[in-house]
């Protein structure tokens, strides 16, 4: 289980290199989890990879934002 996991996490690597800072926010009471690879967050475009996940992109088509819907629950 715990290799599962990890794999899930390594997914991310490409992403969190290309940001130097990485800021993260949970909102219990939503269960949603923010992830912003640049602050201001300010996505010029988004999109519904699944049905819990929303890619946020900036002008140049870069992701700048995950959230995590449910996220208690995946």
């Amino acid at each position: 289980m715990a290799t599962v996991e990890l794999e899930k996490f390594k997914g991310m690597i490409p992403l969190l290199l290309k940001s130097k800072d990485v800021w993260t926010h949970y909102d219990d009471g939503a269960d949603v989890l923010y992830i912003h690879f640049e602050k201001p967050n300010n996505a010029s475009d988004s999109e519904l990879a699944d049905e819990n996940t929303l890619l946020r992109y900036d002008e140049n088509g870069n992701i700048i934002g995950i959230t995590f819907m449910h996220a208690s629950k995946l």
